[in-house]
């Protein structure tokens, strides 16, 4: 099987001739120079270690900061703010730029449903945002490898991250027109993307949001069905309308167990990352493995950082016999590879895979 043969025979819960893997999350910016220190550096990582995925992104254009100049007039003389193509602004930190930034959300201070209905969206119909990734979807297919489309911070993500976390949380309690408003908006925004997306052949969408922390939900779970369900259900419509078998894969770290059942209705294909250090995943597959294929499952918290070589061979090995059990499963690392990770448990983990993944 070729790896694009293999990712797709998996994620439709078929049996593939082994498992396939992934390292969609990336590397931290360290850990990629741990990478090169210890190869000859005429590969990427996903050459290097045989990844069966690549993530095929559209282009956002760069916001103009006029755009948005109103919403951070204290901040704009700080060298080291920046705003993304969303209106999100961020500042670095002195010592680091890849996780830990201050973010300032736009609408942190809005009052009024116009300041909703007027705040600018990124122009997604610009024909510079997929004109370079339509030809990278059918090259790397003609490679033989499965092409990802990524829909970024899906739908609740974003609007906290434009609104405020704390304030649109509050907003879904006691101004729920806010809330509606802006998702609403964002919805129309990725129901474009994955529509370009499917246009253009693509093979996995991945969207999703963070709707949970290692505990449980961050909501209350009527909140979820209320505002958060019928526009995933909207959204997979739009998608398996035009194509049915576009495979949709849906991210939320932490314990996803009180969502599960509510992606399967909305037609949720992929569930990710499946983070261990908070979910039974032999319960999961023993409850959805008829429903559900497995993406992820390798934990950064605990097993890749501070694990053995070894150790991490043996749950490579256990998670191929349980989630893996009919296919089902693509194993990679849950989040980004980081800096703590050893480079013998990076080879360790995708050598296991090769190892103890053949069906």
């Amino acid at each position: 099987m070729t790896s694009r043969e293999r990712v797709l025979a998996a994620m439709h819960r078929t049996v593939p001739d082994r498992v396939p893997k992934d390292m969609s999350w990336g590397m931290s910016p360290i850990m990629k120079e741990t990478f090169y220190r210890n190869t000859d550096g005429t590969k990427s990582p996903e050459e290097y270690f045989g990844i069966d995925v690549r993530v095929m992104d559209f282009s956002l254009q760069p916001a103009n900061l006029s755009d948005y100049a109103e919403y951070f007039e204290e901040y704009l003389d700080n060298p080291r703010f920046s705003i993304n193509p969303y209106g999100v602004g961020a500042i670095t930190s002195e010592h680091t730029d890849f996780h830990f930034t201050h973010m300032i959300s736009p609408l942190r201070n809005a009052q009024t449903i116009n300041e909703f209905i007027d705040y600018k969206l990124p122009d997604i119909t610009d024909e510079r945002c997929f004109s370079q990734v339509a030809g990278e979807i059918v090259k790397v297919q003609q490679n033989g490898i499965a092409a990802v489309g990524p829909e970024d911070l899906s739908i609740f993500e974003l609007a906290w991250y434009i609104r405020g976390y704390e304030e649109f949380m509050m907003d879904l309690l006691i101004n729920p027109d806010f809330a509606d408003c802006l998702l609403d908006r964002i919805l129309d925004m990725r129901i474009t993307i994955a529509k370009k997306y499917v246009d253009m052949g693509i093979d996995v969408i991945t969207g999703g949001d963070d709707v949970a922390c290692q505990r449980g939900l961050l909501m209350k779970h009527e909140t979820f069905l209320k505002h958060l369900k019928p526009r995933y259900q909207k959204l997979i419509e739009e998608i398996k309308g035009m194509k049915q078998d576009t495979l949709f894969f849906f991210h939320t770290d932490g314990k996803a167990h009180d969502v599960i059942e509510d992606l399967i209705d909305v037609g949720v294909d992929i569930l990710n990352p499946c983070q261990p250090e908070c979910n039974d995943l032999k319960e999961i597959k023993r409850n959805y493995g008829d429903k559900l294929a497995f993406w992820g499952a390798i934990g950064i918290q605990r097993l890749l950082p501070f694990g053995t070589p070894d150790e991490i061979r043996l749950e490579v090995k256990s998670l191929i016999e349980t989630l893996g059990g009919g296919g089902g499963i693509l194993l990679g690392p849950t989040h980004v590879i980081e800096p703590e990770v050893p480079w013998e448990n990076l080879v360790a983990l995708y050598g296991a895979i090769d190892e103890f993944g053949a069906y």
